[in-house]
């Protein structure tokens, strides 16, 4: 059938704009454009097609989530994007990026993610959703050129982590048990693993590039729920800090056999820790009411127990120093409240220092003050 089709969509198709096609009553382009896309001759030119449509006229994109046909078509992208990336030709996944920004430069992106959510599409689609959305918004910011509002996608982004963080704490509390998971449960978990990694990723790079939106990004209850996973994490996640551990990771990179996260598992949870920290320390920053609530959620002593290196957790001694400054600055309460576990001997000393913290004897009780 599909070279059957390819005649008509040329001579029909290919001579109209996209809209007629997906708004259209015809099944049989629609069953042949999905053809297409598999076809690994015609699968290239469906997808130019797609892309210069949208790209000739960014709003006719609307079609692809309007549309039943729309829908459906994006729905076949989507299906088709892991094995993109998993793949050595990056032109789809180029051509693809390309499609997501426009439609966010449209401001289409919180209409997108709207429509393909669940029931629409599943948990793998809706991953390599946020993973081309978060691709897009990456090379957008980068283009200081270019006017991306990403206000409007916080709502969802939020409702997206909140879901994805109340599927992963099951499998957090299991974690320190080693448990032997089916292979529909384990891979239930790395989807849930990867969206948690990509939501950290897309919220850090909105406040990297637009600090400016940390307000609104404040208005939802993005603190609590980063210090709940946190403390989730820290009960039951592995901690990869153990001589043997360290030595066979260093062994493995000063030999060229080891790639940045190819010997991590997605059952231990790892980078969540380190992202969640990173994150906190941004909206923490000169903001005295979250340094506060950080404090009254018990997530002043979490990021001080991650003063340690965790090979799980890359960098995440350096995120917790670093957190631990905003923590700190311009703010006695943390200080003191430091300062109470200092002298129960629960702080680093070193990590202080870092910091640029120190102890000192005020009156005969330990107190904080800056290095000089």
């Amino acid at each position: 059938m599909c070279n059957e089709m390819t005649t008509s969509l040329k001579t029909e198709v290919l001579e109209s704009p996209l809209e007629i096609v997906l708004k259209g009553s015809n099944t049989k382009f629609i069953t042949a454009f999905k053809e297409l896309l598999l076809h690994p001759v015609y699968s290239r030119p469906t997808l130019q097609f797609i892309e210069s449509s949208v790209k000739l006229a960014p709003n006719r994109a609307r079609v692809l989530a309007e549309s039943e046909h729309g829908r459906l078509i994006f729905i076949q992208l989507l299906k088709q994007t892991e094995s993109w990336y998993s793949g050595e030709d990056n032109f789809y996944l180029h051509l693809l990026n390309s499609i997501i920004s426009q439609l966010l430069s449209a401001d289409l992106g919180n209409l997108f993610l709207s429509t393909f959510s669940e029931p629409i599409v599943n948990e793998d689609e809706r991953l390599s959703l946020l993973k081309i959305v978060d691709a897009a918004i990456d090379s957008l910011l980068e283009r200081k050129s270019t006017t991306l509002d990403c206000q409007p996608l916080l709502e969802i982004l939020f409702r997206d982590f909140t879901t994805a963080s109340a599927q992963a704490i099951p499998f957090i509390r299991s974690a320190d048990t080693s448990p032997e998971y089916s292979d529909s449960l384990l891979s239930q978990l790395t989807n849930i693993w990867n969206r948690l990694i990509v939501l950290l990723d897309i919220y850090q790079t909105i406040l990297d590039n637009q600090p400016s939106l940390k307000p609104e990004i404040l208005k939802d209850n993005i603190i609590e729920e980063l210090v709940s996973l946190l403390g989730e994490a820290q009960k039951s996640l592995p901690r990869r800090s153990k001589l043997a551990d360290l030595e066979k990771s260093a062994s493995k990179s000063s030999s060229g056999n080891v790639s940045d996260h190819d010997d991590l598992d997605p059952k231990d949870f790892p980078l969540i820790k380190g992202k969640i920290i990173y994150l906190l320390g941004t909206l923490v920053q000169e903001n005295k009411q979250v340094q506060d609530l950080v404090r009254q959620l018990q997530g002043l002593e979490l990021v001080l127990t991650n003063c340690i290196i965790d090979l799980n957790n890359p960098f995440i001694r350096e995120r917790s120093i670093l957190c631990l400054r905003y923590l700190l600055a311009n703010n006695p309460e943390n200080q003191d409240f430091v300062a109470k576990m200092e002298a129960k001997e629960t702080v680093s000393e070193d990590a202080l220092h870092e910091a640029g913290y120190e102890t000192e004897l005020v009156n005969g009780k330990l107190a904080l003050k800056k290095r000089t």
